[in-house]
């Protein structure tokens, strides 16, 4: 305590207030139970009516063959295309996927090579709505960044204690540094405290099943084989779901996939 603070204390009896300590970082989690969620998502043909005569869209710039109005609207009662950064989280689960089927860490230069397959160089622009604090758009580079920041993803540097923590899949031997001074710079990729807790590992694997098997011509001789002997549909496709969940679970490389918790 300065001389200060103790005189102050003397003659006013008034502790000086203690700086806060933490890191001021907080999750926030529904506890919603999930069957009402995957209701209140559902479309609705009469929610979709309403909206789409409360917001005409005269440019049509979100026209779509069933949607003569022109307003882009999900017809369910939570309105995620109205509220949330849509564009932004898609990039933040592919990048949760992509981390996690490489066995749960990923070298920084793979990374930024497969996003640059999916168009989304370090200069891409990420494109947030007008609820955003901080601009229209950001660069994939300072995206990333934030999402570090906001404990969705962990960029250690390799090698670090840190890195190999949890005794999980260490970067392959393909991406080991060279010689020289790259491993000085060497960076690996890993999921944050906050995507562990508000997403999880088998919420981003059945998003990525689901994804995958409700892609064009993705099992249409199952479903004929299906048809033929008087199997329905809903069971080939959960079943085919069931086997890319599968097939993610033996890439993590690292035992069951975790639940959000």
């Amino acid at each position: 305590m300065s001389e200060k603070d103790a005189d102050l204390l003397k003659t006013t009896g008034v502790k000086k207030k203690a700086a806060p300590t933490g890191t001021k970082t907080y999750i926030l989690r529904s506890f919603l139970d999930t069957a009402l969620i995957e209701q209140a998502c559902a479309p609705d043909a009469e929610i979709r009516e309403i909206e789409q005569k409360e917001h005409v869209d005269e440019n049509e710039e979100f026209a779509e063959d069933d949607n003569s109005v022109g307003q882009r609207s999900t017809g369910s009662i939570f309105s995620w295309h109205a509220s949330d950064q849509l564009a932004a989280t898609g990039i933040l689960y592919v990048v949760l996927a992509l981390i996690l089927v490489e066995g749960r860490v990923v070298s920084d230069g793979d990374l930024r090579a497969m996003l640059k397959r999916l168009q989304l160089p370090a200069s891409a622009a990420v494109p947030l709505n007008s609820q955003a604090t901080n601009g229209q758009s950001l660069t994939i580079d300072a995206y990333l960044a934030q999402l570090t920041r906001q404990g969705y993803l962990e960029k250690l540097h390799v090698g670090t204690a840190a890195a190999v923590k949890g005794g999980q899949k260490r970067a392959r031997a393909t991406q080991a540094p060279t010689g020289g001074d790259d491993h000085l710079h060497a960076f690996e990729w890993r999921w944050g405290a906050r995507a562990l807790t508000e997403v999880g590992e088998r919420g981003i694997a059945q998003f990525v099943a689901e994804f995958m098997e409700s892609q064009p011509g993705h099992g249409e001789e199952e479903d004929e084989e299906e048809d033929a002997v008087g199997a329905g549909r809903d069971e080939g496709t959960q079943r085919r779901v069931q086997v890319i969940f599968k097939g993610i679970e033996r890439a993590a490389a690292g035992g069951q996939l975790l639940e959000a918790r």
